[in-house]
């Protein structure tokens, strides 16, 4: 009877250790989904997660606004059902696909033409993302749009050639 008491207190003690261990557990994962929440809402990037068949699995405000539509309507979506532009689609579901395959990160450069008919370029910073075995289970990605960078550079480039024409023909006037 002794012996039966030592089993039930050991048992009792294992249960109260895994209920702990697993309400620590729940903490950190609370904590930690609470700091992924503020960075997303703070960021103008866009930061998305896709799972391993490119369906969208997170989106931050940025990204919605972006993508122009709410999280409820792009939770699951791959990019061909949320971006009607096929060029654009293909382009970023290759990256997408490369990414996950190698298991190594890429900075690329992704068109994306929003709802409203705006073509933007999006630099973009892509990771694989690991299960506890080490696979490759999806991508992260955070995208900044350096649209008016591109301009700005297509600009000066204009500009230094029309210069560069200008001061060649000057000493034909001279």
């Amino acid at each position: 009877s002794a012996t039966k008491a030592q089993a039930r207190n050991s048992i009792f003690e294992a249960e109260r250790d895994t209920a702990n261990t697993l309400q620590s557990a729940n903490a950190e994962a609370v904590r930690a989904a609470a700091i992924v929440s503020a960075i997303g809402d703070a960021t103008p990037d866009a930061i998305y997660a896709k799972d391993r068949s490119g369906r969208i699995t997170y989106a931050n405000p940025s990204t919605l606004a972006v993508i122009g539509k709410s999280l409820a309507e792009l939770l699951g979506l791959t990019t061909v059902e949320y971006n009607p532009n096929n060029k654009e689609a293909a382009e970023i579901d290759a990256n997408d696909a490369r990414i996950m395959a190698s298991g190594v990160n890429e900075v690329v450069d992704e068109f994306f033409t929003g709802p409203n008919g705006h073509a933007r370029m999006f630099r973009s910073t892509k990771s694989p993302i690991r299960g506890s075995d080490g696979a490759v289970i999806g991508l992260a990605g955070v995208s900044t749009d350096v649209t008016a960078e591109r301009l700005a550079i297509a600009a000066l480039k204009e500009s230094e050639g029309r210069f560069r024409g200008l001061s060649e023909t000057v000493p034909a006037f001279i």
